[in-house]
C-alpha cells in the first residue's frame, strides 16, 4: 500500500515538476495563514506512520529472521578475518585490515544492511526512518578508516545533512515552516561542502585523464544542484526544489554508503585471497579471483548507485521504459528476427552460468568433498563433472529464454552431427578421454607420469587436454586421448613410495662384507629412507677394474633425487674415511706405428740439412 502511495505521489509530482506549485518564499505572511498539513513527497500522516508499523513487522517476520540470521553469520566471518589479519602479520593489508576487521558488529551491521535496500522504500515511514538511521552506523564507523583524513569532514557534514532531511520528510511540520527548514537545510549545504569540498582543501591535484577529473566534477554538479534546488524554493516552486535538494544529499549518502561497502567487502575478498589456507586450495589463481571479485563489486555497487539516482530523480520510470523499448525492438531480416534484450539474456545467462559452475566446482572440489575421504582422484572427478553439467544445462537454460525453440533446428542439429562425425572427431574424442580418465583414473591431479619419455607432475585434466609440469618448470599439454592410446608410466597410481639403486665399485682386495654392511647402515641412518622395505645391498659381481655393489632401498616419490644424491656423497665419505679405494678405469695402450714414426723423422731431418748446404753454396 505505501509503495502504491508513493508511486502515485511520484507519477503527480513528475508532472509539475516545472510548474510553480507554491508561494516564493518571501510571501511568508500568507504561507503560514494557509492552515493544513504539509505534503511533501514522501509526507505520511501519522497513522499511517505509527499505525502500519506493526502490521509490517508482521508481514517481514521471515525476513527479520533471515536478517537476524545473517547478522550472526557476518558477525562470525568479520571476527574470522580479524583473527587472521592479526595472526598473518607479513600482508599488504595488514594494517588497514586490522583497523576496519576490529569493529566487527559495524561490519557485520554494513553485510546486513544490504539486504534492506530493497525493502526500505516499501517500510512504514517510521521503520525506514530507524533503516536509515542504521545506515550511518557503518559509515561513521567504518568509512573514515576506509579515506584521507581530508575527505573525512565532508564526509561527517554529509551524514549531518542527511540526518535533517530524514527529519524534514518524516516529522510533520506546518508548511511555512517545513519550506524555511528545507531551504536552510540545503543552503547551509551548499555554504559548507562549497567550503570542505574545494580542491585545494581536498589536496585534489589536476590532472589530464578523465578518470582523474571525475571527483572535481561530482562535487561541481553536487553543488549546483544544490543551489538549484534553493533558488526554486524561493521562487516557489516546491516539488523541484525537493526533488533536486533531496535527491542530492540522498545520493550522496548512499554513494558513501556503497563505497563504505565496496571497500569492506573488497577488503575482506583480499585478505582470504592471500591467506595460506586459500593459496593451498587455490593453486596460485588468488590474484584473478581478486580481481574479478573486485570488478564484480565495483559493477554491483555502480549499478545500486544508479537505480538510487534515477529513483530519487524521479526519472526510473522513464529511462526502464526506453530501456525496454530498445532492448525489445526486433532486429533481422523476413521470418527471422532476434532483439537486443534476448542477444544481452544469453551472454548475461552464460557468464553468469560460466561463474557459477566455476564457483561450485571449485567449492566441491577443495572444500566439501575432500573433506569426505573419497579415493583419490574422485573428489576432483566429482567437481569436472559438475562444471560441465551445470555449463551445458545454463547453456539450455539461455537459449530456452532467448525464446529459441530447439525442436526447430533439425537441419542445424543433424549439420552439427556431421560435423561432429568429421571435422571435430579429434575434439571429441579428447572430451570422451577426458572423462574417461575422471572416472576411471589411472591418471590423478598430482600424479607424477612419464609419457614419451617426459616425466612430471599432473597438473590438470581439462576437457580436451591435460598439463603436466616438468622438474625443468615447464607445462607440456597433452591431448587426452594420448593418456589412454599410449603407453604411460604412473608412478605414483597406487603408491607414492619408489625404489632407489645406488650402485658402488671398490677395488678388488677389499673385504666386501664390510662394504656389505657399511652400505646398509648409511641407509638406515638415513631419516628419509622409509624403514619398509628395509634397505638391501647385494654383490652384483666382479667388473673389469672393480668389485660391484648395488644399494637399494625406499624413498617417497617426491624427494627420491635429492636423496639419491645425499645417500651417494654419504657412502663417498664413508669409503674415504674406511680407506677403501674406488678404483679408476685401467687400459692398456700397445703402440703399433712407433718405428715408423721414428724413420719418417729421421728422413725429413737429412732433407733439411742437405736444404741448408745447397743455400750455403
Amino acid at each position: 500500500m505505501v509503495v502504491g502511495k508513493i508511486d502515485e505521489t511520484l507519477e503527480r509530482l513528475r508532472g509539475r515538476l516545472f510548474q510553480r506549485d507554491g508561494y516564493p518564499l518571501w510571501a511568508v505572511r500568507e504561507l503560514r495563514a494557509v492552515n493544513q498539513p504539509a505534503s511533501g513527497w514522501l509526507a505520511l500522516s501519522a497513522h499511517r506512520r505509527f499505525g502500519g508499523v506493526l502490521n509490517f513487522l508482521r508481514a517481514n517476520r521471515a525476513l527479520f529472521a533471515a536478517a537476524t540470521i545473517l547478522y550472526i553469520f557476518s558477525l562470525a566471518i568479520a571476527i574470522r578475518l580479524r583473527k587472521q589479519v592479526d595472526s598473518e602479520g607479513k600482508r599488504d593489508v595488514t594494517i588497514q585490515g586490522s583497523q576496519v576487521f576490529a569493529r566487527p558488529f559495524s561490519v557485520a551491521l554494513l553485510v546486513t544492511l544490504l539486504a534492506t535496500i530493497g525493502v526500505n522504500a516499501s517500510a512504514p515511514a517510521v521503520v525506514s526512518f530507524v533503516i536509515c538511521l542504521l545506515y550511518l552506523v557503518p559509515v561513521l564507523r567504518l568509512l573514515p578508516l576506509l579515506t584521507g583524513v581530508a575527505l573525512r569532514k565532508p564526509f561527517y557534514l554529509l551524514c549531518v545533512f542527511y540526518l535533517l532531511e530524514w527529519v524534514h520528510l518524516v516529522l510533520q511540520f506546518r508548511v511555512a515552516f517545513k519550506r524555511e527548514f528545507f531551504f536552510t537545510t540545503i543552503a547551509l549545504a551548499f555554504v559548507f561542502f562549497a567550503r570542505l569540498t574545494r580542491p585545494s582543501r581536498l589536496k585534489i591535484e589536476p590532472e589530464q585523464t578523465w578518470q582523474s577529473r571525475l571527483p572535481t566534477w561530482g562535487i561541481r554538479l553536487g553543488l549546483f544542484l544544490l543551489a538549484a534546488s534553493a533558488l526554486a524554493n524561493v521562487l516557489g516552486f516546491v516539488s523541484l526544489s525537493q526533488i533536486l535538494g533531496v535527491g542530492t544529499l540522498f545520493s550522496a549518502f548512499i554513494f558513501a554508503l556503497l563505497y563504505t561497502m565496496f571497500r569492506v567487502l573488497n577488503l575482506g575478498i583480499v585478505i582470504t585471497v592471500n591467506s595460506v589456507w586459500f593459496q593451498s586450495l587455490a593453486e596460485g589463481r588468488g590474484e584473478n579471483i581478486e580481481r574479478f571479485g573486485r570488478r564484480l563489486l565495483i559493477v554491483s555497487a555502480s549499478i545500486l548507485w544508479l537505480n538510487a539516482i534515477l529513483y530519487l530523480f524521479m526519472i526510473r520510470g522513464s529511462v526502464v521504459s526506453i530501456l525496454q523499448a530498445v532492448l525489445q525492438y526486433p532486429i533481422g531480416f523476413g521470418k527471422a528476427h532476434v532483439t537486443l534484450g534476448g542477444t544481452l539474456s544469453i551472454v548475461l545467462l552464460l557468464l553468469v552460468g560460466y561463474v557459477v559452475a566455476n564457483v561450485a566446482s571449485f567449492v566441491l572440489g577443495k572444500i566439501l568433498l575432500p573433506k569426505l575421504s573419497l579415493r583419490g582422484g574422485m573428489a576432483y572427478a566429482i567437481s569436472r563433472v559438475t562444471y560441465y553439467v551445470l555449463l551445458a544445462g545454463l547453456f539450455f537454460i539461455a537459449l530456452a529464454n532467448a525464446g529459441l525453440q530447439l525442436d526447430k533446428f533439425t537441419v542445424i542439429t543433424g549439420a552439427l552431427g556431421l560435423g561432429i562425425g568429421f571435422g571435430l572427431q579429434n575434439i571429441v574424442s579428447n572430451f570422451a578421454s577426458g572423462l574417461i580418465v575422471l572416472f576411471e583414473r589411472p591418471i590423478r591431479i598430482n600424479d607424477t607420469v612419464e609419457i614419451g619419455g617426459i616425466t612430471g607432475i599432473v597438473r590438470r585434466i581439462g576437457a580436451r587436454s591435460s598439463t603436466v609440469l616438468t622438474a625443468q618448470g615447464a607445462e607440456v599439454i597433452f591431448p587426452n586421448s594420448n593418456l589412454l592410446s599410449n603407453q604411460v608410466t604412473n608412478w605414483t597410481l597406487s603408491s607414492t613410495r619408489r625404489r632407489v639403486e645406488v650402485a658402488v665399485g671398490v677395488a678388488y682386495g677389499t673385504d666386501p662384507q664390510v662394504v656389505l654392511k657399511m652400505l646398509t647402515e648409511i641407509a638406515m641412518k638415513n631419516p628419509h629412507v622409509l624403514a619398509y622395505p628395509p634397505p638391501q645391498t647385494m654383490f652384483l659381481g666382479f667388473g673389469d677394474n672393480a668389485l660391484s655393489f648395488e644399494l637399494t632401498f625406499w624413498a617417497a616419490q617426491s624427494m627420491w633425487f635429492e636423496l639419491k644424491s645425499e645417500i651417494g656423497l654419504a657412502v663417498l665419505r664413508a669409503l674415504r674415511q674406511a680407506k677403501i679405494e674406488i678404483p679408476y678405469p685401467q687400459r692398456d695402450l700397445h703402440v703399433r706405428i712407433l718405428q715408423s714414426l721414428n724413420k719418417e723423422e729421421d728422413s725429413a731431418i737429412s732433407e733439411s740439412a742437405a736444404g741448408k748446404k745447397v743455400v750455403g753454396l
